[in-house]
């Protein structure tokens, strides 16, 4: 069974405060503070899949809307890589949390 969730980061998390999930997809959408409160929602073996607009592979790369070089990378490098991309403007990771991770949603959400 898939319960799916929809909703707007603009104002920051919206959702419950315990909440965790199997899966968090995060499309074209970038604000780095939101970064830890999207590793810290996942299960034990659960997966990010984020894309955001990338400095990488652009002209007009002078945009608060645009992720530095390497962001994804070190912003998740406590969850184990599946598959990133990083070209033409975009960039793309897929991440799983260690099945055996026993961290708690308190010490990795401010």
């Amino acid at each position: 069974m898939v319960n799916a969730t929809v909703t707007d980061f603009d104002n920051g998390w919206p959702l419950a405060a315990a909440e965790t999930y199997d899966m968090i997809v995060c499309q074209r959408f970038r604000d780095p503070r939101l970064y830890p409160e999207l590793e810290a929602r996942l299960n034990p073996g659960g997966v990010l899949a984020i894309t955001v607009l990338s400095e990488v592979g652009r002209t007009d790369a002078s945009s608060p809307f645009l992720a530095a070089p390497g962001e994804l990378d070190t912003a998740f490098a406590n969850l184990e890589l599946v598959v990133r991309a990083e070209a033409d403007g975009q960039a793309h990771l897929v991440a799983r949390r260690s099945a055996s991770s026993n961290r708690t949603l308190s010490d990795g959400v401010r």
